[in-house]
């Protein structure tokens, strides 16, 4: 193979990689990739003078645009999507405020309490305010953020 068609492999095959890179999140591929489209590049600039290097380079520059856009237009396809279908969190949770429990374990800050049969006599963790409350005592739940639940002693 001649010194051209060395080049030539190196340069579509550092483009591949670079597209590879898009489909494998790694960074190992890409980097390589760009290895070896700089080296071709470089390569060109040695063995066949400045007019086939800079035309190398505009092509790998050109080729390296094309792919960053593919990229972001990809990354904001992923932003996109309705990230409210995703929640972990129980919409029964929700219900909860307001609700008395009592305490099975310490509460230090965080534990477990006991929901009354309003709530169908369930265990969940809790969290207090900081404040330590022990176990058997009667809490109340002041607030509910996703699966945070947030209880109080009650008064």
């Amino acid at each position: 193979m001649s010194g051209a068609g060395w080049i030539a492999g190196l340069y579509l095959l550092g483009i591949a990689l670079i597209i590879l890179e898009l489909f494998t999140p790694g960074l190992v591929l890409g980097l390589l990739g760009v290895a070896s489209l700089g080296t071709s590049i470089w390569l060109l600039f040695a063995w066949h003078g400045p007019l086939a290097g800079a035309l190398g380079l505009a092509g790998g520059i050109g080729a390296l645009a094309a792919i960053g856009a593919v990229a972001v237009r990809r990354l904001r396809h992923g932003e996109a999507q309705d990230l409210a279908r995703y929640s972990v969190a129980d919409p029964a949770l929700a219900t909860l405020r307001g609700a008395r429990a009592v305490a099975v374990s310490p509460l230090r800050p965080a534990g477990v309490v006991r929901l009354g049969k309003e709530h169908g006599e369930r265990r969940i963790d809790v969290v207090t305010r900081g404040e330590m409350i022990e176990a058997g005592t009667v809490v109340e739940v002041i607030e509910v953020e996703g699966n945070r639940i947030v209880v109080r002693a009650a008064g």
